[in-house]
């Protein structure tokens, strides 16, 4: 026989269970009963954003946007792969507000991220460069699940050793770009739904926050 648990959710149905655990996207919530298989199956529509070098990866980034689209999970960010600047240091998107600043653009997506059921990273060859190393840390600190594309091989130099080897760890399952699709989805939510929760020391949090504080000071730096 199979016990029945109570579970709070948001008045639209989104919340994301990570083990023991569950994130709230909503401060008016309401108790419901279900099954502990019910509760897999509850989320309608999960909800993601694209982590990657928008600079060197823009097409397939833009494969990842499709490919979610069609499998049923919404990309909070980026909105689009059309880039005004293609060629600059830091990638002004079309959805982007041309008035803010690149460190006030990167706290935006941050906060999406903060959102997102989980992060994916779409790391091309392996490589995953500074922002979204930093996107990644941000993530854990906030205990939301990262996913990458493939296994990560290296870094960017920006990246100290002991960040590299703290972020390799934080990677909750691989799904590469080609294999996106609903039932690859299923399975990738069931098997988030059972990730068991887990703290992070004080040294490691003072590690992944030190690589976002110097994400946004570097592109506090960045010309206008």
């Amino acid at each position: 026989m199979i016990s029945k648990i109570g579970v709070y959710v948001d008045l639209k149905g989104l919340f994301w269970w990570k083990g023991k655990g569950f994130i709230n996207k909503s401060k008016r919530n309401f108790l419901i009963i279900m099954n502990p298989e019910e509760k897999i199956n509850a989320i309608e529509r999960p909800e993601t954003v694209v982590s990657g070098s928008f600079r060197k990866h823009m097409e397939q980034i833009g494969k990842v946007l499709e490919s979610f689209e069609k499998a049923g999970v919404k990309v909070l960010a980026p909105a689009t792969k059309e880039a005004v600047n293609p060629d600059e240091e830091f990638i002004i998107l079309a959805t982007d507000d041309p008035d803010k600043p690149p460190h006030k653009l990167e706290m935006d997506f941050m906060r999406e991220i903060r959102e997102a059921d989980f992060l994916y990273v779409a790391d091309v060859d392996g490589y995953v460069g500074q922002s979204a190393a930093t996107e990644m840390a941000y993530a854990r600190l906030k205990n939301s699940p990262v996913v990458a594309a493939e296994i990560i091989k290296s870094f960017s130099d920006e990246i100290p050793e002991e960040a590299q080897k703290l972020l390799r760890k934080i990677v909750s399952d691989t799904l590469p770009i080609s294999d996106i699709s609903k039932g690859r989805i299923a399975e990738l939510k069931q098997k988030l739904t059972e990730l068991e929760p887990t703290s992070l020391t004080e040294g490691e949090s003072r590690i992944l926050s030190s690589l976002v504080k110097k994400l946004l000071k570097d592109l506090k730096s960045l010309p206008l």
